[in-house]
């Protein structure tokens, strides 16, 4: 009976994450089609962005000379791969989504962590 018992547990715990598994994802890809959406066509006579992530790696994109740099983060955010949440460093700062880009740049990704810890009175209720 304890052995039968201990496998309901497990079964129902299993299909308890996968649910929040399935979930997560569904949120995930509804904000980065968000973000998508906003995503406007290159402009070549724009400002050239180059973004660079904690691996090396580099990607660029020219974007509108009224462009603000939540269209960079909507831009780098959009694609899969890539931080769902972060900040963007340049210039010996963070920018904010709503301050205009003001030339050529080097942006550097900062991938944001948010830990959720639960209890037991948070997972009856």
């Amino acid at each position: 009976m304890k052995k039968m018992l201990y496998i309901v547990v497990i079964f129902q715990l299993s299909i308890y994450f996968q649910q929040e598994d399935d979930e997560t994802r569904t949120s995930e890809r509804a904000i980065r089609e968000a973000r998508r959406n906003r995503v406007l066509n290159e402009d070549k006579a724009g400002w050239h962005v180059i973004v660079k992530f904690a691996n090396g790696e580099r990607i660029s994109r020219y974007i509108r000379k009224e462009s603000c740099y939540q269209a960079v983060y909507d831009w780098v955010g959009y694609q899969d791969g890539r931080p769902l949440f972060f900040t963007l460093h340049g210039g010996g700062g963070v920018k904010k989504l709503e301050d205009p880009v003001e030339g050529h740049c080097l942006l550097h990704v900062q991938e944001r962590v948010s830990i959720l810890i639960l209890n037991n009175e948070s997972r009856q209720s």
